[in-house]
């Protein structure tokens, strides 16, 4: 029983034929083992994650029965806080995704509100430009109407796009090309070509000024 217990098999008990002290050491041996292998189930199940099982104490002196107890008091503990932080981060990434489609509808709708407002200013030039004889002055309405346009063009496409901050650099250059031609009544005297990574998308501080430039490039053509 001795070898048995000394590579980890608790299975089997010393046989008590005595009632002498080899007896009695024979029946606090057995009782050891007895110990060790109830305590042996309950870590097993302490191992695979079952910290409701039962852990016996057998009197003051089972350390072996008070430090499992201890230990599964220890881990069941931790799970506990470990369960209640994961709720704790579950409900506050619920809330940061809640205040994000929050902040999401309150941009598309001010890009949608500045490209109305946008859209009204480049209408007023237009009208405006329509009473103005002086040919140079009217050029510079229409300018002005042209450039507002090209930025409210922008503001259309961020609120009606997948992305709030950046366009598709390709996407928004066909589009304001085809405007401006258009508008400007161009179509048979200039021609374009663009070479563009597909997916390049640029951010609004950028593409504000590209937007300008083109405006110029066109109507100066």
């Amino acid at each position: 029983a001795s070898q048995a217990l000394a590579v980890g098999d608790v299975r089997a008990n010393v046989p008590v034929n005595t009632n002498d002290e080899v007896g009695e050491m024979a029946r606090t041996f057995n009782l050891m083992i007895e110990n060790l292998r109830s305590h042996a189930a309950s870590a097993e199940a302490i191992g695979k994650g079952n910290y409701d099982t039962e852990v016996e104490v057998r009197g003051p002196q089972d350390t072996l029965g008070t430090a499992l107890a201890r230990m599964k008091a220890n881990l069941k503990a931790a799970r506990i806080r470990n369960e209640e932080q994961q709720l704790a981060l579950k409900a506050e990434k619920r809330k940061l995704e809640k205040a994000n489609e929050h902040i999401e509808v309150l941009i598309r709708e001010i890009h949608h509100r500045v490209k109305n407002n946008l859209q009204v200013i480049a209408s007023l030039l237009r009208l405006q430009s329509g009473s103005i004889e002086d040919d140079r002055l009217r050029d510079l309405f229409e300018q002005s109407q042209n450039r507002v346009a090209s930025m409210a063009l922008i503001h259309e496409k961020l609120y009606k796009g997948d992305e709030l901050a950046r366009l598709d650099l390709a996407a928004y250059l066909e589009e304001l090309f085809s405007e401006l031609v258009r508008v400007n009544d161009v179509r048979e005297s200039i021609s374009y070509g663009t070479e563009i990574d597909p997916g390049l998308t640029l951010d609004l501080n950028t593409m504000v000024p590209l937007g300008l430039i083109l405006n110029e490039l066109i109507t100066n053509s």
